[in-house]
């Protein structure tokens, strides 16, 4: 990343003249004077440079093959967290001012999509590591059970035992939020990134026929809630039907 960051901010192409497992030479695209040998210091005990010549005869580059999508995505990662609104359009032109650099929309947009990632977390990440928590549940608690059902059966099954004393942060759905105006394009207020991806049930203090349960998830930009109705018949309680 370093070498990458090093090609993008002085403007000169790189390549990897020679590599290897201990070892990485890079060289000037043209041929000019400039190498850099990286080579691994005792086993386990990083890396540092060897050889660096610093000499370049060339032109500075305008499209680089070291800005990576990786490397931008990196040099981008605060000024997305700081401000997720910051325009594909705002990301090339700063760095077209600042570095003389011709980075395509759709390469620019695909690094704010990976920044907005590795922020948020991947809903398929997330999916894939369902039963290592849940087996990680289980070597933590012996005398306890974990069972995960993703069916869409799930809430037939009832009889459920009521979930944990959450923290308060979680309280701050958008489900919670009681709008005065009755017209239904009202917009809510955008929802703390901490309460995404949780299921919330509805908890009423005289129990009812209906039970509810919803979601918060995000899109790129947009909020997606999810709300699901459902008669039920729950514990210690009856179902009316009317």
């Amino acid at each position: 990343m370093f070498v990458s960051f090093y090609s993008i901010v002085k403007k000169r192409g790189l390549k990897v003249a020679k590599s290897d497992p201990t070892r990485v030479r890079y060289k000037c695209d043209v041929g000019c004077l400039f190498v850099c040998l990286i080579s691994e210091v005792g086993k386990g005990q990083g890396f540092e440079a060897k050889t660096l010549e610093m000499k370049h005869t060339c032109q500075p580059c305008f499209k680089n093959r070291r800005a990576s999508q990786q490397a931008l995505a990196h040099y981008f990662k605060n000024k997305i967290q700081n401000n997720r609104t910051y325009k594909v359009t705002d990301m090339r032109k700063h760095v077209d001012d600042k570095f003389s650099l011709n980075v395509s929309y759709t390469k620019m947009k695909r690094v704010k999509r990976i920044i907005l990632e590795k922020l948020d977390g991947s809903f398929i990440d997330d999916f894939n590591k369902l039963e290592a928590y849940a087996q990680e549940l289980r070597d933590t608690n012996p005398e306890s059970d974990v069972v995960i059902n993703i069916s869409k059966d799930a809430l037939e099954q009832g009889n459920e035992r009521e979930p944990p004393m959450v923290p308060t942060h979680l309280h701050h759905t958008v489900l919670n939020h009681y709008c005065e105006s009755r017209d239904q394009s009202a917009e809510l207020p955008s929802p703390q990134h901490v309460v995404l991806n949780h299921l919330y049930l509805d908890n009423r203090q005289v129990p009812g026929s209906v039970i509810a349960v919803g979601a918060t998830h995000r899109f790129r930009s947009k909020y997606v809630t999810v709300v699901l109705y459902k008669p039920v018949q729950r514990r210690g309680g009856s179902t009316n039907n009317a």
